[in-house]
Order: C-alpha cells, then structure tokens, then sequence
C-alpha cells in the first residue's frame, strides 16, 4: 500500500513540475503566432494557480477523499486546457504555429506520467486521456492544412498505448488489493497464533518451573534420609562384625549408593533442563586424579571377579585447568557401566595425550569392556534420555537410562567429543575427548597427602575445638555427631535455628554446621542473626550443611552470609576432605 501511495504522489509531482516546465515555453512562442495574444497571459496566470493548487495538495494534503477529488480534478482541468489551446491554434490561426504542436507532442508524453498517478480510478483516467488525446485528433483533420494525418494517427496510437498501460496498472492494483487482504488475513492469524504460543510457552515455563520445584523439593526430602542411611551404614562398618553382619552393611551401602546415584542423575537431569548445568574452571593433576579415582574403580570391579586396568602416560605431569568433579562423573557413569554391562573379563580405562600446544592439551579417554555389547541399531540411541540398549537392561541391570545422556552433555560442555563402538557379545568402547588448558605454575588442589596422615592432620588441628551442629533431624544429628567426634572436637547439637544463635551467644565455638531447613528460624535467618551479634567480635565461620543441591544453592547461602557449602547425603571421607579445607 505505501508503494502505491509513494508512485501516486511521485508521479503526481513528477507531472505538476513537468507541466510548469512546459508552460514556461509558452513565453517563448512568438506573441503573433497565437490567433488571440490574450490568452498568453491567460494561460499563464491559468496554469500557474492550478500547478499552485497541485502542489499544495502534493505537499501539504492529508489524502482526504475531498483531497484525492480536487488533485484529479485539477489534472483534468490541466488537459482541458492543453486541448483547448492546441483546437484555438488550429482553428484560428492563418497559419500553423509549429511551436505549439512540437510543444503539445511533448506534453503528450508528460501526460502519461500524469495520469499515472489516476490508475485508481479507471473512468477518470479514460477521461483523462479522452480529452487529452481523443478530443484533439477529432479536430485536427477538420482544421489541420499540414501534417494532419501523422499528427491523427499519433494522437489515436498515444491513447491506446494510454489505455493499455493505465489497464495494466489498474489490474495490478486489484491484484496488489487482493495479495495485501490476504496478507491481512494471514498475519491477523499469526498475531492470534502467536498469541497462543505465547500462553503457551508461559504454561510451559510455569510447569518447567513446577518441575524444578518439585525435583528439588523430592530431592531435598530424600538427601537428609539418605545421608543418615549412608552415614550410619558407613560408621557400622568400623565396629566389630562378624563376616554376615558385614556383608549385610555392605549391601546396605551399595544400595544407598545406587539410589544415590539415580538421585544425582535426575537432579542433573533437572539442571540439564534448566540451562544450569555447568563446569569449572580449576587446576589440578589429572593423572593423580585419575590415579585416585582408578582405585575406586579397582575395588568396584574387584568385588566382580573382573580386572580392571589404568593405562596412563608416565611422560606427563603437568597441571591442568578443568573440572576434576564433573571429569570424575564421566568416567564414573562409563567405567561404572562398563562393571555394571561385563559378567566376566576385563574393564580398561586408558588415557592418551593426542594433541598438545603451548597452552592445552587435549586428552583422550579410552574406556573399554568385555562386556554383554550393544546391537548397532540401538547405537543411535544410548544417548537419548531415559534410554537404554534394551528395556531388559534395566530390569536386569538396573538403572534410569540417565547416565550416557548426562555424560554426554557433560562432556560437551567441557567443549569434547563423544563415541562408541559396540559388538553384541563382544564388548564395548567409549571414546572420549576433552581439551585441558595447561597450568604452567603447577598449583595443585590437594598437598598429596595421604589419607592417614590427613586424617593425623586433622585430628591434631581439631582437637579442643568447638563445633555447633544446628540440624533437627535427630538421625542426621548422631551421624555427623559420631563422624565429627573422630577428629577429637567437642560437638554441641542445637534442634533448631533459634536454639543455635541462644548457644552462640552464650558459647565461643570455632566453627558452624548449619542446617537450612529447621524449624523456629531457618539456617539463613539463624546466620543473620549470628552475624549481626558477631559485629567487632571473633569471626565465626558458618559451614551450611544441607541436602538443598540445585546450582545456585551455595552461592544463595554465601550470600546471606555462610562461608562455604557441603551437600547431604555426605560420606565421612567427604567431611574430613572438607574439614581438611578449613583446617587453616
């Protein structure tokens, strides 16, 4: 539509200033060549007010419909008096005046631009060209002496090749009506449809947001149970049991760890979903790691009857800056299949350095098995969510058919590569691939000492040490009590929040573990409680200790004021390694 209206006003203008142009040449033609030298100045005075009115309408009008009427009117008007002077020349005159036709012939051509901008209105614009056109070719043969019939047969040719144009416009104008309806139409329907998706994708993100909700609630609910079967479990097995007792507290603590394991799976799985999955950046030795984590394997595949081989280059030692705990999950949920799928043989995690620069390396993990294999067509699928090789697997096996998808995922993030070769029978390969940058200061996340002797560590910067546990789940209570006591500590329980910040101010402990979710306050109000008292006094760390485990929890509660954050279900390894953290 504003194409239409910009030709209109275009060619409108275009056939006003074309018009003045031609009368000027009015002043040019011999005065004694007109039959009546009056109307020299007549038609000047007479175009100039129309060509005024034109532009006045061009410039200034606001395409009012009395508007659109006058500026065609005034077109016509121009026409008419155009033919009027070319009849009086040659009706009057004793002699042809050639000024005035070469001048007519030429305004003949102005004529069609002007009448371009009337393609609107079809009978106005045959009007138009009538008068025009038509009208002077019925005089001339009548009043012409020279040059009568060139002059009849251009004058008729002008108006059809007119017509002809004109219809063509008017034709793709309708057309241009019909496309722009239909485009109306199409985008009033796409502004209701858009309207829809909008509700739509707002239904989806309120149930997206549910669904977090609710995982991280279930989750909650199940870590703070979960961490007094796995801590209580964990200490049974340091007392005196005969050889079925411990096997019992064994599997015991191999089930708390699978459902653990489903647990972490879904939360990732949540956190995938939500975009807030993400890696660290930290330094770290990762053959030691893996040296460390080979271990864990070894005993897992040991209880198996399976072999399980490390094949790490000795030529490498070097830092590298990552993610050591997203790095272990891979290979936990890799090598740990590759136990969980192979009956009998072997388990072989291997690691290559297959590209290295001044800067990074890029690591391959080779994880292979003699295991049960997975056919070719359910290759294209095992990393899909919720997915296993076949549905037997996980009533065999076990498992939530989360751990490839996550996996995967994980090691794109770390910006790698990820791929499988699997024979049915035969046994399956993983390849992995993971850039490190290189930490050419060789700073690493632990001192390398060994567990006993952090364990000596601890116990000696410990001892006579306070410690207040505000936790009011009494399971919770004895199994972080019990583990908290082997480092020679002296250990206060408070129920709740308002409990704790009564023996806070009564009491001057070294150290806080506090609960989130307690009754009477909260552990965020308890903390800032704590700290307003503390203003000028001893500064006393605040550790939350909560089965809360969604990325931002530990952010959130160092803002409202902790120090640092451990997540339940814990293992006692996991709080001395903690300890060992603040043991400065």
């Amino acid at each position: 539509m504003r194409l239409y209206q910009k030709n209109f006003e275009d060619n409108n203008l275009a056939a006003t200033f074309g018009h003045m142009f031609l009368y000027a040449f009015l002043f040019l033609i011999p005065a004694d060549g007109l039959v009546h030298p009056s109307l020299h100045i007549g038609a000047i005075v007479y175009i100039s007010l129309i060509s005024a009115a034109k532009l006045y309408l061009n410039f200034f009008g606001k395409d009012k419909s009395w508007e659109r009427i006058a500026g065609w009117a005034l077109i016509e008007m121009s026409a008419l008096f155009w033919a009027t002077l070319y009849i009086a020349e040659i009706m009057f005159s004793p002699t042809l005046n050639h000024y005035i036709i070469i001048l007519f012939l030429w305004l003949t051509g102005v004529s069609y631009v002007a009448a371009f901008a009337l393609y609107r209105n079809p009978p106005l614009n045959y009007t138009f060209s009538t008068t025009m056109l038509l009208v002077p070719a019925v005089f001339t043969p009548f009043y012409l002496e020279e040059l009568k019939l060139p002059l009849v047969l251009l004058l008729i040719l002008s108006f059809l090749v007119h017509a002809f144009y004109s219809h063509m416009h008017y034709k793709s104008w309708l057309q241009f009506l019909a496309e722009k309806k239909r485009a109306d139409r199409f985008a009033s329907e796409l502004v209701k449809a858009n309207r829809k998706l909008k509700v739509a994708l707002n239904e989806a993100e309120e149930a997206t947001r549910m669904k977090g909700d609710f995982i991280a609630t279930v989750s909650h609910e199940i870590r703070t149970p979960m961490n007094g079967i796995l801590g209580m479990s964990s200490l049974i097995q340091e007392t005196n049991l005969d050889e079925e007792q411990q096997e019992f507290v064994s599997m015991i603590q191999s089930s708390a760890d699978t459902l653990l394991t489903i647990i972490n799976d879904i939360l990732d799985f949540s956190k995938l979903e939500a975009g807030k999955l993400g890696v660290e950046r930290v330094s770290f030795n990762l053959f030691k790691y893996l040296n460390e984590t080979g271990v864990i394997f070894g005993e897992t595949a040991a209880a198996k009857s399976l072999t399980f081989e490390l094949v790490l280059p000795v030529e490498f030692e070097a830092n590298v800056i990552g993610d050591p705990v997203r790095v272990r999950q891979i290979l936990t949920n890799l090598v740990g299949n590759a136990i969980k799928f192979t009956l009998d043989g072997f388990v072989r995690l291997s690691v290559k350095i297959i590209a290295t620069t001044d800067d990074s390396i890029m690591a391959r993990f080779k994880i292979e098995d003699t295991g049960i294999g997975i056919d070719a067509i359910s290759l294209d699928t095992i990393f899909e969510r919720f997915t296993q090789a076949d549905a037997s697997t996980t009533r065999k096996f076990g498992g939530t058919g989360l751990g490839l998808a996550i996996t995967k995922e994980l090691v794109e993030l770390m910006d790698g590569t990820i791929e499988v070769e699997s024979y049915p029978g035969t046994g399956t390969i993983f390849y992995v691939n993971i850039p490190f940058k290189l930490d050419h200061d060789k700073i690493s996340v632990d001192d390398g000492a060994n567990n006993d002797e952090m364990m000596q560590s601890i116990k000696q910067l410990m001892a006579g040490k306070k410690i207040i546990l505000a936790e009011d789940n009494t399971i919770n209570q004895k199994v972080a009590s019990m583990m908290l006591k082997k480092t020679h500590c002296a250990i206060d329980v408070a129920s709740d929040g308002e409990e704790a910040v009564n023996m806070v101010a009564k009491n001057d402990y070294d150290l806080v573990f506090m609960d989130i979710q307690m009754p009477a306050l909260s552990g965020v109000e308890a903390t800032a409680k704590i700290r307003s008292m503390q203003k000028g006094n001893k500064y006393l760390p605040i550790i939350a200790m909560t089965a809360n485990a969604m990325k931002g929890d530990r952010e959130k509660y160092i803002d409202a004021g902790m120090d640092d954050y451990i997540s339940k279900p814990f293992k006692q390894e996991n709080l001395f390694n903690f300890l060992s953290k603040w043991r400065s």
